[in-house]
């Protein structure tokens, strides 16, 4: 369990909700409201049951943090939340055995988009998958305590870009390939607990050309703890970007 308050990954006001949840307690999960199931729910393996319930349960305790009462949370053709009276939101969950599941929710004109990695090796043909060879130099030269092992920078740009596109994507409508954006990581802060865990910031440039509505470039914050890579991007789409 994260040790770190998420809402230090955004730069504006959000409330948010996290937890996990296996099989034998996701039965503690509340149930999913009225028009939340989406088609073929019954049809999903148990897994895949328990992680849509549990974003839905924590994107929920999110609202009500924010001051929403109880609703339901749809989703639209495209699977993308839906979250109601002015609010904007973000879900994610990661796990195999266990589910860790958070949401964030923020008031007014500002996207949030937020992704959560379990801590593993990549092999090498993701790790290119994910990233470019400029990306993969420009990590060499700036190396850090944590992220010298290649596989965990690339997991940390994997979730970075994850919640980049999860920020945008409700606004821009756009597909966005790994390689259409850039990762940079601008700072990490160990932990003074003698434990492999930090915080940092980063920032996504938009490499791609013909994407008028996608934002030019964004920071981004991360928290790594033992077992989680989480990371944070908020957009006010009124405001230009560079």
């Amino acid at each position: 369990m994260p040790t770190l308050s998420l809402d230090t990954l955004f730069r504006i006001p959000v409330a948010c909700s996290f937890g996990s949840a296996n099989k034998e307690t996701a039965s503690q999960l509340t149930p999913l409201a009225p028009g939340e199931e989406p088609e073929n729910y019954h049809s999903w393996v148990e897994k895949r049951q328990r992680e849509y319930r549990a974003g839905r349960h924590h994107a929920r305790l999110a609202l009500s943090r924010a001051g929403y009462p109880s609703g339901s949370i749809l989703r639209d053709k495209e699977g993308v939340p839906l979250f109601p009276g002015g609010f904007k939101g973000s879900i994610s969950h990661t796990g195999t055995s266990s589910t860790f599941a958070l949401a964030v929710v923020a008031l007014g004109a500002h996207q949030v988009g937020v992704d959560v990695e379990l801590r593993r090796s990549l092999s090498p043909e993701m790790i290119q998958h994910i990233v470019s060879s400029a990306e993969r130099t420009h990590w060499q030269t700036h190396a850090t305590s944590l992220f010298d092992r290649e596989e965990q920078i690339a997991l940390l740009a994997f979730c970075a870009k994850e919640a980049f596109y999860k920020c945008t994507y409700p606004i821009h409508r756009t597909f966005l390939s790994f390689h259409d954006v850039s990762f940079e990581l601008t700072e990490y802060l160990p932990c003074l607990n003698g434990k492999d865990e930090g915080v940092g910031s980063f920032s996504i440039r938009l490499l791609k050309q013909d994407s008028a509505d996608v934002p030019r470039k964004l920071p981004g914050r991360f928290i790594v703890t033992t077992e989680y890579i989480i990371c944070g991007v908020d957009w006010d789409a009124k405001v230009p970007t560079d």
